[in-house]
């Protein structure tokens, strides 16, 4: 399936769990839109530091549980940049960006419902 395979995977992972978690959490899986969403003030100012807190100690879990389960495979899950650290960042900065654009445009403000439309455009974004 190569790359277009992966990032097909990625998506649909992400729709779905965009569906399952949405009407408990908000479905906050990223913390870069965790933080745009606390400094718009479209979140309240104390939970920010709940969800990065688990999501922080959630990424720990699942690197020690891949590398229980995975012992003779050291890198499984390491993302290493193909090309220099600063274009790395700068590519991570537009695409969340762009993210971020997506999310708040196709999620209503008022009304926290999401729909079916906005959990397949986040994720296959």
């Amino acid at each position: 399936m190569g790359l277009k395979g992966i990032a097909l995977v990625f998506g649909i992972v992400i729709t779905a769990m965009i569906s399952i978690f949405g009407k408990i959490s908000g479905t906050h899986i990223n913390t870069a839109v965790i933080i745009s969403l606390a400094f718009g003030k479209s979140i309240s100012k104390k939970d920010p530091i709940y969800y990065v807190f688990f999501q922080i100690l959630g990424a720990i879990i699942a690197s020690v549980l891949l590398q229980f389960m995975f012992k003779e495979n050291k890198l499984l899950g390491v993302t290493f940049p193909s090309e220099d650290i600063a274009q790395s960042l700068l590519i991570e900065f537009v695409l969340t960006f762009f993210l971020m654009l997506t999310i708040l445009g196709v999620t209503p403000q008022k009304n926290k419902e999401i729909t079916s439309l906005s959990r397949i455009v986040i994720g296959q974004l």
